[in-house]
């Protein structure tokens, strides 16, 4: 995954790790909701859907849009934001806080 929000207006996402190909545009001023989501796999006991994520904690981040889409994406996916994919709280705070402040 490749996330870019340098544009002022645009955020773009593409599941092409050089962020070339297949790029989708989302608009900046139609977001309505940023959601982090975190999850610790290994802070619960077995048997549960740890197994089955790839990662061992779950640093997602769903934004919505006023059209009806939705941008969700797991910020340890994300290959060209470093500060975004360690896996931890502080990592997905940093998403967070980066996207809102390129608002």
């Amino acid at each position: 995954m490749y996330i870019d929000i340098t544009d002022p207006q645009t955020i773009f996402a593409t599941a092409d790790p050089a962020g070339v190909n297949n790029r989708e545009y989302f608009q900046k001023a139609n977001i309505t909701n940023m959601t982090p989501i975190f999850y610790d796999y290994n802070a619960i006991p077995q048997p549960s859907d740890r197994d089955t994520y790839p990662y061992p904690t779950m640093t997602k981040v769903v934004i919505e849009f006023n059209d009806g889409r939705k941008l969700d994406f797991e910020c340890q996916s994300v290959v060209n934001q470093p500060t975004w994919n360690g896996g931890t709280q502080a990592d997905l705070n940093q998403a967070i806080d980066d996207i809102a402040a390129s608002l």
